[in-house]
């Protein structure tokens, strides 16, 4: 009896300090869970841009501006990936037929019984059920939305992500998401401009790029009902492709223009220190220019992160024949047989040749500026040298004062030793001499010069001096 009274207090002690537990945990307020939530799941704004229709006339409709989680943002996404796209209805009529209520299922045949079989014969094995067709690739995750959404360091570098019929481009600062038939970019800080300009170079197509390049007509010709005969002309290329072409051009283009800027900064400072080493005095002084130096040599290392970041991660992809075949997003709703695996080398590459052209061309590009840094690095490294080499000269020009006034100290040490030798209060028999405090200062006079004479000429041989 003691026994189960024993263990019916542990159990009750038990249930009450759960029931402590319990409480604690409920007294955490809900309003610090919800601002945790919310600082978790802020709200975002993307610019939505929407494909043309091909089968209207009318312009294409202008780019939107929502507000929305990143969950509602991702389930977004997959609604508009499960949404049946018109030219995959087009090329299959036998499914609209198939489900038609008027044609009567085919009979079934009676099944034969056992006993209305021959002794020598038997029902014929089940056939396994065939494995279902598995495409290529994988589907988007919601971890590939939280890397959308997580600041840019050494464990979330820039990266190009590519998943069954969505491509996720992230990079410093553009944050694209592209489907078949819409564009999806994650609006920056100050972005107006990098709106415009990607809106303009999306509904431009082909042609827009052409002029951009070569020259062509102004402004007014991207006026929404010149671009819709544009995008009429340039069907050949998809849509996705436009879109992943103008995201990699707007990226490259900011990582352009932040090297522009880095450098006419560096440039300038780095002719201040050099004026400042040759003697030609500039606004600020040379400690002054050294530390905006050391500022802008972490910023060139933090432009050299972000290019080989965005060049890392354009590589990563063209090292992949998979991942190139499916940024053919289009033809993956289109024509889902060729992506049945397992998918033919043939296939592959031929799905993938143009997406390759556009991540190769923009890899060149980001090779390109990577040089420029590289040769921006050299010239800093040359102007540190030189300052450098100013400072050492500047040193040993004090370290030579120095060793003379330590060498005129010597003589005029010399000279008072000799005074304080006549000043003892001895008998030297010079004292009645007519000439003997001119003898005394001459002959002084000439044994310093010569000590420091001789010592300037070991210091000049040596090449102290």
């Amino acid at each position: 009896m003691k026994l189960v009274n024993k263990n019916k207090n542990n159990r009750q002690s038990r249930n009450s300090n759960s029931n402590s537990t319990s409480n604690q945990r409920n007294s955490i307020p809900d309003n610090h869970r919800k601002s945790l939530l919310s600082d978790r799941l802020s709200h975002i704004v993307v610019f939505e841009l929407l494909a043309a229709n091909s089968n209207s006339s009318n312009p294409p409709p202008p780019g939107t501006l929502r507000n929305m989680r990143l969950r509602d943002l991702y389930s977004y996404i997959l609604e508009k990936i499960k949404k049946p796209h018109p030219a995959a209805e087009d090329s299959n009529p036998t499914s609209k037929t198939s489900k038609s209520p008027t044609s009567p299922p085919p009979p079934v045949p009676p099944s034969p019984s056992l006993f209305s079989l021959p002794l020598t014969s038997f029902p014929p094995a089940p056939v396994p059920p065939s494995p279902p067709h598995q495409l290529l690739g994988g589907p988007l995750h919601p971890r590939d939305m939280r890397r959308m959404v997580t600041p840019f360091s050494a464990t979330n570098p820039p990266n190009l992500i590519i998943r069954r019929h969505v491509m996720l481009l992230n990079f410093d600062p553009l944050r694209a998401i592209v489907l078949k038939d819409r564009l999806l970019l994650l609006v920056p800080d100050g972005a107006d401009s990098i709106l415009s300009n990607l809106e303009k170079s999306v509904r431009g197509g082909l042609a827009g790029k052409e002029d951009e390049v070569f020259g062509g007509p102004s402004e007014a010709n991207y006026q929404n009902d010149e671009l819709s005969n544009r995008e009429d002309d340039d069907s050949e290329v998809a849509f996705e492709l436009v879109c992943l072409d103008s995201v990699l051009q707007a990226a490259c283009v900011i990582l352009q223009s932040d090297f522009v800027v880095l450098s006419k900064q560096v440039n300038e400072t780095m002719e201040e220190l050099r004026g400042s080493t040759t003697g030609k005095r500039k606004k600020r002084s040379m400690a002054r220019s050294q530390e905006g130096l050391r500022v802008l040599k972490n910023e060139i290392s933090i432009l050299e992160s972000r290019v080989g970041g965005f060049q890392a991660a354009l590589d990563a992809v063209l090292d992949e024949d998979e991942d190139l075949a499916l940024m053919n997003l289009s033809r993956l709703v289109s024509d889902p047989g060729r992506f049945v695996q397992p998918v033919s080398r043939e296939v592959l590459e031929e799905e993938g040749d143009e997406p390759e052209l556009i991540l190769e061309a923009y890899s060149q590009q980001s090779l390109n500026t990577v040089n420029s840094l590289n040769l921006l690095k050299s010239q800093v490294a040359a102007t540190e040298q030189l300052v450098l080499m100013s400072l050492d000269r500047v040193r040993n020009r004090l370290l030579a004062y120095n060793t003379i006034l330590s060498l005129i100290a010597v003589c005029v040490g010399t000279a008072s030793l000799v005074g304080s030798f006549f000043g003892m209060n001895l008998v030297n028999h010079l004292e009645q001499g007519e000439t003997a405090w001119e003898n005394v200062v001459i002959w002084t006079c000439v044994g310093v010069g010569t000590v420091g004479a001789a010592v300037g000429f070991g210091f000049y041989k040596m090449g102290v001096m």
